[in-house]
């Protein structure tokens, strides 16, 4: 009985097994071959397509070409590809099978091969890195279970093998599984062993355990080296522990091992992760002294520490040292130094470093203009900022929500309503998503143009664009409303605050009293006023202010001082409106009397 089997090469081939003559294009043909001692065999329909001569590198494999076109091929299958060779060069196979991408039927080979008893320990590991380089770890841990069934002894290598097939496939849990199964077959871990799996549990963000079998090293009598340290310190770097890396960094003197490139920018990318400035650099300085040369990704990091920390000097003169250094600066460098301006209040220097990008034929983009965008409002010029978000049009980059709420605030804080607005409703049109700071950063900039109507609208908006109220649109819209006059609108606004699960903040309070101040409700503002501290919200000078102020237009002249004299107790300084009110209302209450 045969097996029929039509099969479409999907890789352009010249020759089909056991045919003399090469097929034309488009030719059809049928290929036996034997199969068993019964003498059944398999015969596969195959259609060519050919497109260029395909060598294959043992001629015994032609057949192994066709069988990698089945998608399931059967164990009968595959002995009927295997019988008729004796010499099998195994590595070709291997090869073979690893441009196929067929793991699957390695295990199959393998498992004829070893019952047969053609396959040595060298075979086997060779199907491992096989598989490995496949990201087949499934099918790598296979290959070591079956070695037993084969009657081979796996060595460290062949466990090595495992343990870095896992470890590419970011399997750290199967890599530690394998690792803590070699005493059993009687193989001791070695150095590359211990780095293996370390370095699995560094791709599996798993610190502690990188860090416990670092420590065990010493206990099975092997010395850690450079790659050792590296891998452990480059985990800790991952996991945020810049305490940790930077003492594994100190012991590798003691322990005699030399620290390379390597080691110093994982440890320097540990402290920038821990905000720690100061020691990156440190670090960077003693690259130096070590005789190693800093790249880019040393200096980068430094300058995301100094970025970190509120550094913008140290990490513009970084930038100016990666050209001294005949280190080529990248837009990490400049992002992280613009980012440092930004942080550090200089607006200038963020323009200076997002101009001299094209110089230095970096391209910019959106992070640069983001954060030069975002130095510009924090700085007050809203114009530049506009400027420089029409410009990323011209330079070809997206502008994201990033870049339209930096430039939304920098008009609000410019007290230009018109251009906050237009921006936001140019927002759909960008494909950009609207979120709640767009919306409070606009409503804030109606507040400040006495625009309250708009910053209502905007405000009854927010949920239809699923952005998200929160105390700050609360407080915005309050406030537009108390400017304005509009205190009945304020009073709905601050009593659904509770109704929205938030919190009324200082400035709710502070816009709500002035709300009552401006309507002369005394007792209203008076007692909103006594009720912050229940609510857990500190008074300011503006809280006392306005309540003092209330009581005075109402001439309540004992309320008025009462409230000034307890300033001190609140900590809160008196200023000159305070005094001025306190002083107005004990002048109407003796004109009252």
């Amino acid at each position: 009985m045969v097996t029929k089997m039509d099969l479409a090469l999907t890789r352009p081939v010249n020759f089909i097994p056991h045919l003399t003559a090469p097929l034309e294009p488009g030719a059809f043909s049928t290929v036996w071959s034997p199969k068993s001692k019964s003498g059944a065999g398999f015969v596969a329909a195959v259609s060519v397509s050919i497109q260029r001569p395909r060598v294959c590198r043992y001629a015994k494999l032609r057949d192994l070409l066709v069988l990698c076109e089945v998608p399931s091929p059967s164990t009968q299958a595959v002995r009927a590809v295997l019988d008729p060779i004796h010499a099998l060069d195994i590595r070709s196979m291997f090869a073979e099978l690893e441009e196929a991408k067929r793991a699957d039927i390695l295990l199959e080979i393998l498992q004829v091969l070893a019952e047969d008893g053609r396959l040595d320990v060298r075979d086997f590991t060779r199907a491992i890195s096989t598989c490995s380089k496949l990201r087949a770890w499934q099918h790598a841990c296979a290959v070591l279970r079956n070695m037993a069934s084969g009657q081979v002894q796996p060595n460290e290598i062949s466990f090595n093998a495992t343990i870095s097939a896992c470890q590419r496939a970011q399997q750290w849990q199967q890599a530690i599984a394998v690792f803590q199964s070699m005493p059993e077959t009687s193989v001791a871990a070695n150095q590359v062993s211990f780095n293996a799996v370390i370095s699995a549990c560094r791709e599996g963000a798993c610190w502690q355990e990188a860090v416990a079998l670092f420590n065990l090293m010493p206990a099975t009598k092997l010395k850690a080296d450079t790659i050792s340290f590296s891998t452990t310190i480059s985990a800790c770097e991952k996991a945020k522990q810049w305490q940790l890396a930077l003492a594994l960094f100190g012991d590798m003197p003691r322990a005699s091992v030399h620290a390379n490139g390597i080691v110093f920018n994982s440890t320097i990318s540990a402290c920038e992760k821990g905000g720690k400035w100061q020691q990156a650099l440190a670090l960077l300085m003693s690259m130096y002294a070590a005789q190693l040369q800093a790249d880019d990704i040393s200096f980068n990091a430094t300058i995301s520490a100094c970025e970190k920390g509120g550094q913008w000097q140290q990490a513009s003169a970084l930038l100016t040292a990666m050209a001294a250094a005949q280190v080529q600066a990248d837009g990490i460098s400049f992002n992280a130094s613009i980012s440092a301006c930004e942080k550090g209040g200089q607006w200038q220097q963020a323009l200076v470093l997002l101009q001299a990008m094209p110089v230095a034929k970096v391209k910019a983009d959106e992070i640069s203009f983001n954060a030069t965008i975002s130095a510009c409002e924090k700085g007050g010029q809203w114009q530049q900022a506009l400027a420089l978000f029409m410009s990323m049009a011209f330079a070809k980059v997206q502008s994201d929500h990033i870049s339209f709420n930096a430039t939304i605030s920098a008009c609000e804080k410019g007290g230009h309503w018109q251009q906050a607005l237009a921006l936001l409703l140019s927002m759909p049109g960008a494909s950009v998503r609207t979120d709640d700071i767009s919306f409070n950063a606009t409503i804030s900039a109606c507040q400040k143009g006495w625009q309250w109507q708009h910053a209502l609208a905007l405000f009854s908006f927010m949920p239809e664009e699923s952005a998200q109220r929160d105390e700050i649109s609360f407080s915005a819209a309050i406030s537009a409303c108390e400017k304005s006059g509009q205190w009945e609108q304020a009073l709905a606004l601050f009593r659904a605050i509770p109704e929205a699960m938030l919190r009324a903040n200082q400035v709710s309070f502070n816009a709500t009293i002035s709300a009552y101040e401006k309507t002369m409700q005394w007792q209203q503002a008076f007692g909103l006023f006594w009720s912050m501290p229940e609510s857990q919200v500190p008074a300011s000078e503006v809280s006392f202010g306005a309540s003092i102020s209330a009581c005075e237009k109402a001439a309540v002249w004992r309320q008025a001082v009462a409230l000034l004299w307890s300033m001190p107790a609140s900590k809160v300084q008196a200023n000159e409106v305070s005094f001025n009110a306190a002083i107005s209302a004990c002048e109407k209450g003796v004109v009252g009397q």
